[in-house]
């Protein structure tokens, strides 16, 4: 199992929203959903925002522009969530899973800017009962996840395209996908990885430990399992290059 480490310096303007401690601007923490919204929409390239501890309904999805750090209190003390009457369609569902063609895009509490690179999200829950998942991103270079908590989401937790040099660790999934049927929700189904966790191993709630190669995470199954504490390999079949898989094996064994 191998979790990277993030250390990259990241050259991006001192733009900082949050807490005064963090920050040392002076500036207040983000306290309200409408204050949240602007500081993503409006922010620079480069700025960190950091959110207080509360719930934070959405009407629509943030989106994360390049170098942009966005940091709650706390894996269940800040939590994004969605407003009652954001429900998108569940026809579309399920998504493909090689195009981007028929899928609704904006049906994510935060949908990251095309191409936009090292953005950072932490610290957070992340809610979307009515949504088709938590986080899309299309083209994305060096995303960082950490410390989140994916929970209740109709078809994904995380949802991306050409992602490249992410750092996933240290992250919950919480019934984050698989609970549709023929475009409509509460039923469990979905792609094999998720039939095999929840249908063949009991799986509801499992640990991302990290990535044992880039894009190739590694879940740690919940004790409701039939065997609690077991890696568990995710491998999308649009990950890596030739060698991955045997990559990801030679680990395994050492």
């Amino acid at each position: 199992m191998h979790t990277e480490a993030y250390e990259k310096n990241l050259d991006r303007p001192n733009a900082v929203v949050g807490f005064p401690a963090c920050a040392g601007h002076g500036g207040e923490a983000i306290r309200s959903t409408a204050t949240l919204v602007a500081a993503v929409r409006d922010g620079a390239e480069g700025a960190t925002i950091e959110v207080a501890p509360g719930t934070y309904e959405l009407e629509a999805p943030l989106e994360p522009k390049s170098g942009m750090t966005l940091k709650g209190a706390g894996m269940n003390t800040t939590i994004l969530t969605h407003v009652a009457t954001w429900k998108p369609s569940t026809k579309t569902l399920p998504d493909p899973e090689m195009t981007t063609k028929g899928m609704d895009t904006q049906a994510y509490l935060i949908r990251l800017k095309d191409k936009a690179a090292n953005v950072t999200i932490s610290d957070l829950t992340l809610r979307g009962p009515q949504l088709h998942g938590a986080i899309y991103g299309w083209d994305n270079q060096d995303l960082h996840l950490h410390h989140l908590r994916v929970q209740d989401t109709l078809w994904s937790g995380i949802r991306t395209f050409l992602m490249k040099n992410a750092k996933i660790h240290d992250c919950e999934f919480i019934d984050a996908g698989g609970r549709w049927d023929r475009g409509m929700p509460g039923v469990k189904g979905g792609i094999t990885s998720s039939d095999l966790a929840t249908k063949g191993l009991g799986v509801k709630r499992a640990r991302v430990q990290g990535q044992i190669v880039p894009g190739v995470p590694v879940w740690e199954l919940g004790p409701e399992t039939k065997f609690p504490g077991l890696p568990y390999v995710v491998f999308p079949g649009n990950v890596g290059g030739p060698e991955a898989l045997h990559n990801a094996v030679q680990k395994l064994k050492t």
